[in-house]
């Protein structure tokens, strides 16, 4: 059987373009997109490549003459103080914004590009030469071919108000109704790391006010729950010993869920820069954490580290605080391409306050 590939014929009928991984199916502005699964690039129509591939996502060219892209920014090594102060706004340098076929790309200070209800990335595809990019307090900023911001849409914080202003804050038309009709919008892939929290009272209820309530409370047999294998949600409800008759997995004491994240496979194929993005905030997350038990519960154990459950990745930070031991844990786990990031918060009583037999 002869070679199979996919690729682009010139009108002699001659191979001029052998796919390269991917290849997307549609020319715009004398370029074609390909890429690996992780890093995208543009070819000419002789095969060429024009840009090349640094870019995480990026759509097709279009009518609009400009491209939205997600860009992996490396720091300037001859002044990294000031690659480091443009990069202000985009944690580790990443970067969405307009590329352009000649190469130039213009980096937009917004957290990401506006999506659809299924999560796809809607870029220049309007065909009105814009881009809708969330902002950073809930709007969405419309954005021409050079970045700049043409209009905002903004929604009130009670709902009741919606306004369209100009690049200048002018307000140009404005509508008004009952508290909660309107919503703001929420970043789809690249969210902030306190919307990850999930424990009670999130994010303005004291993390430390929680950690003094797990250390008070009555210990009681638990095991962290995985998001992927669908472990029960109670992480104190009693193990089934048929699951893992082998192993005695659970502790005791009291624990909470501090923040998690689930990544699915599909989402994660079209959009590779997910994972770091994600593992990033919850970076964040828990060296925010540290730093406020710390300064609470004193300095931790040196070298100890516990694991509540293990996975394809953990780490833990320990604090002796009485006859308990107070408990970070970070978990990631991988199933079948899905992703899992929790982090845990727990108190460890020791085994002689087990009220179970």
């Amino acid at each position: 059987m002869g070679r199979r590939f996919r690729g682009f014929l010139n009108a002699r009928g001659e191979v001029v373009i052998t796919a390269r991984n991917r290849v997307s199916q549609t020319f715009g502005c004398g370029l074609v997109r390909f890429d690996n699964g992780f890093a995208h690039g543009y070819l000419d129509a002789t095969g060429r490549e024009v840009i090349e591939q640094a870019y995480e996502w990026a759509e097709d060219f279009g009518a609009a003459g400009a491209a939205v892209a997600h860009y992996l920014e490396p720091l300037d090594d001859e002044d990294p103080e000031e690659a480091r102060a443009a990069a202000a706004d985009r944690p580790s340098g990443r970067a969405w914004g307009v590329l352009h076929p000649d190469g130039r790309f213009i980096p937009v200070r917004h957290p990401e590009p506006l999506t659809d209800a299924a999560g796809r990335i809607l870029g220049f595809t309007a065909g009105n030469g814009l881009a809708a990019f969330v902002t950073r307090d809930g709007g969405v900023a419309h954005v021409d071919r050079d970045g700049q911001d043409v209009c905002r849409v903004e929604a009130a914080a009670d709902g009741a108000t919606l306004r369209l202003v100009d690049r200048s804050g002018t307000l140009l038309w404005e509508t008004t109704t009952a508290e909660g009709t309107f919503e703001r919008v929420e970043p789809a892939h690249c969210r902030e790391a306190h919307s990850y929290l999930t424990y009670p009272g999130a994010p303005d209820r004291d993390l430390t006010d929680l950690a003094a309530e797990l250390l008070a409370a009555g210990p009681r047999r638990f095991e962290p729950c995985s998001l992927i294998f669908g472990s029960r949600e109670d992480p104190y409800e009693p193990a089934d010993p048929e699951d893992d008759p082998d192993e005695d997995r659970s502790s005791y004491g009291a624990m909470t869920v501090l923040a998690e994240a689930f990544l699915e496979a599909e989402h994660q194929h079209d959009h590779s820069f997910l994972q770091d993005w994600t593992v990033e905030r919850f970076g964040e997350l828990e060296s925010d954490a540290v730093e406020r038990l710390t300064a609470r519960f004193g300095e931790p154990l040196p070298g100890v580290e516990i694991h509540l459950a293990t996975g394809d990745g953990e780490s833990s930070t320990v604090w002796q605080v009485g006859e308990r031991k107070l408990v970070l844990q970070s978990y990631f786990l991988v199933g079948d391409g899905d992703v899992e990031i929790q982090l845990w918060l727990a108190a460890i009583a020791p085994n002689d306050e087990d009220p179970l037999p």
